[in-house]
């Protein structure tokens, strides 16, 4: 294969990223195996895999413009799938910290609800219980109503992601992969 037919879908792949189009292209493999004869007739043998796509060609086109996760933009523009795809990592990264947040507060809400009459006259012999136990109720409370909202705000960036349509299990586990998440 010549240089010049290699070259020419890493152009359009680099113009499309560039523009922030979405951009899916098999690239021919550089390496091909010729098998001449030598007196002119080139009967050549190759063997290019370039069209295989490991069983991910389902995936591939179920994901869409989001494929362009794999391509890494250190400054995604305006309403370009790169800032699409940041704003969903970001509010992936939000959710999850949200909600390990709400499950640290839970944890510290069960424990102060669990303790038995000796640990409460042990840990507040002034009194004091009902009012750490109300507090942290309070604070787990309001850590889940963030924690819900964060989860909602990551279901709105992945529908803008996707344009509205539901991932299968695969595909969406995809996407985590590319984003590093």
């Amino acid at each position: 294969m010549s240089a010049p037919s290699i070259i020419k879908p890493l152009l359009v792949a680099m113009l499309c990223v560039a523009s922030g189009a979405a951009v899916n292209l098999a690239v021919p493999s550089v390496v091909e195996a010729g098998n001449g004869n030598g007196n002119g007739n080139g009967n050549g043998n190759r063997n290019n895999n370039a069209n295989s796509n490991n069983g991910r060609g389902q995936t591939a086109r179920e994901l869409r413009g989001a494929n362009a996760a794999r391509n890494n933009a250190a400054n995604p523009a305006g309403n370009s799938m790169p800032a699409k795809l940041n704003a969903y990592r970001q509010s992936y990264l939000e959710a999850a910290t949200s909600l390990e947040t709400a499950q640290t507060l839970y944890d510290q809400y069960q424990q102060l609800a669990t303790l038995t009459d000796a640990q409460i006259a042990a840990a507040y012999p002034n009194g004091g219980y009902e009012a750490a136990v109300s507090a942290a109720a309070l604070a787990y409370n309001g850590a889940l109503a963030d924690a819900q909202g964060a989860q909602g705000m990551m279901q709105q960036s992945l529908a803008v992601l996707t344009d509205g349509r539901d991932l299968s299990p695969a595909a969406l586990a995809e996407l985590h992969q590319m984003l590093g998440l």
